[in-house]
């Protein structure tokens, strides 16, 4: 005998007869990560992004990849404060009052101090860094070589790395 109105989800069920919010099989979720086309079956977080996957291709070291991300994340937050479009938005919280003056000072003392260590090692090589960390641009291979070593003097720059290291793995 069927019943009148909404038909019942066909789902796990509790106890009580509700439908079950029981979080899915991380097998089921890392399954979903695996089949997205950037990730090729990796599940390292560094696939999530052109510049992270421009280090494992590559096969740079952590260091590197540290220096590219703070860089990326100092320019984003004075952008933000200073109220410069960007081309990914993300939807962020807090109190709407923006930061405080000296704050937004300090993060452009810091950017342009990266910036100058990177300019030390080449214009194309802050370019290259500039392209893949803050556009999420993909490189020509034969930006390759300044991109690393725009990284390198970086990384130098912000103490992960000492000169003359190898910068890969």
């Amino acid at each position: 005998m069927s019943r009148t109105g909404r038909k019942r989800a066909i789902a796990a069920r509790e106890k009580n007869g509700r439908p079950s919010r029981a979080q899915r099989p991380v097998e089921v979720m890392e399954a979903v990560v695996l089949a997205q086309p950037h990730r090729r079956g990796s599940t390292d977080k560094r696939c999530a992004s052109v510049f992270g996957r421009f280090c494992l291709r590559l096969k740079l070291r952590q260091e590197l990849t540290d220096a590219g991300e703070e860089y990326a994340a100092t320019v984003k937050r004075w952008r933000a404060a200073k109220g410069i479009p960007t081309p990914f938005h993300n939807e962020a919280s807090g109190s709407g009052r923006g930061a405080a003056d000296q704050t937004v000072a300090a993060w452009q003392r810091h950017m342009l101090a990266m910036e100058r260590a990177m300019t030390g090692a080449g214009l194309k090589a802050l370019l290259a860094v500039k392209q893949l960390t803050l556009d999420g641009n993909e490189l020509g291979m034969d930006q390759d070589g300044p991109a690393v070593e725009g990284l390198v003097a970086l990384a130098v720059h912000l103490g992960l790395m000492r000169k003359g290291t190898h910068p890969w793995m």
